[in-house]
């Protein structure tokens, strides 16, 4: 589990020399929970060049000014990647994201975990693209013949120097979308790191690649051709991602809520203490933070019994 960000803007750009990347390290921040091992980002300039800047650590114990020291240009886009490692080291530099191909000029941020590879599976998809582009295969092409080849699973942003191409595996299995405002594309793992000025926002469907030019448009350039229902991974509507998130078209908050209200009328402890005490001399007490109770409120009950929090009770993210 990681989180991916990436934006572009829809026209070259002549100004807002540092917003762009500012814009991307806000927006990554509300994806911190999917990774704290490390962090990195990535922007291209309107001439063409990279420039990237990584740590180890939680990205909100960083400022701005700490990560981004680099002189500024006109940048046209920018990807960051907040990592929880899964496979490979977590305490080795090259592992961190974004990752560069000198072969293809480009910077890819991966999500997911690929199975039954020896060694960091995100280094591994770079070496699999650039097979595809030695053997003569354009960038396109090679993201394709990787999606026809390996099922699961990943979300990927590639950077070029022109526009963001977008991946999600043919099981949809990790969550992604693609939101517009009136001047970029913003891509991100889950949409509670999405900005108020987005005026519209879609999934990207399982089996799907995305194109985002300078050129005001987006353009689906491949789909799976034996689509798949989307087969979530169901920790991410359980635990991992943010409660204010809609993914695939579900509120997370009202997914759990359901599954609360759900797994409380099968216990058959609870049925017994209604049964035996009043039931104001009842109260469910949850935990923060965790997936079995968002966004508790005074009107927040399970079978009609008050749900509390305790106070000084709270999650050990470590």
């Amino acid at each position: 589990m990681c989180g991916i960000y990436g934006i572009i803007y829809k026209t070259k750009q002549t100004t807002n020399y540092q917003e762009i990347i500012k814009d991307t390290y806000t927006g990554l921040q509300q994806l911190v929970h999917r990774g704290k091992d490390g962090f990195g980002f990535s922007w291209v300039t309107t001439q063409g060049k990279f420039y990237e800047s990584k740590k180890f650590g939680e990205l909100t114990t960083f400022q701005y000014s700490d990560i981004i020291t680099y002189p500024m240009t006109q940048i046209q886009s920018c990807i960051g990647h907040t990592r929880y490692s899964t496979s490979g080291n977590s305490l080795n530099a090259k592992e961190l994201q974004p990752l560069y191909s000198r072969i293809g000029n480009f910077q890819v941020i991966h999500n997911g975990n690929i199975p039954k590879i020896s060694g960091h599976d995100s280094l591994w998809i770079v070496t699999q693209l650039e097979i595809y582009l030695q053997k003569g295969f354009s960038l396109l092409d090679s993201l394709i013949q990787f999606m026809k080849r390996v099922p699961a699973a990943f979300c990927l942003i590639l950077q070029t120097t022109e526009e963001l191409y977008i991946c999600r595996d043919r099981y949809g299995i990790r969550p992604l979308c693609i939101g517009e405002t009136s001047d970029s594309f913003i891509i991100s793992s889950e949409t509670v790191a999405l900005p108020d000025s987005v005026t519209t926002c879609k999934q990207v469907l399982p089996g799907e690649i995305i194109c985002c030019h300078d050129t005001m448009t987006t353009l689906c350039l491949y789909t799976n051709p034996s689509p798949i229902h989307s087969q979530l991974c169901l920790f991410e509507m359980i635990y991992l991602a943010h409660e204010q998130s809609t993914i695939d078209g579900l509120s997370v908050t009202e997914f759990r809520q359901t599954l609360s209200t759900r797994l409380a009328h099968l216990d058959t402890q609870i049925q017994t203490l209604l049964d035996t005490y009043p039931r104001e001399s009842i109260c469910v007490v949850g935990i923060p933070s965790t997936g079995g109770v968002p966004t508790i409120n005074s009107n927040t009950t399970v079978l009609g019994i008050p749900i509390r929090i305790v106070p000084g009770c709270s999650r050990n993210w470590d």
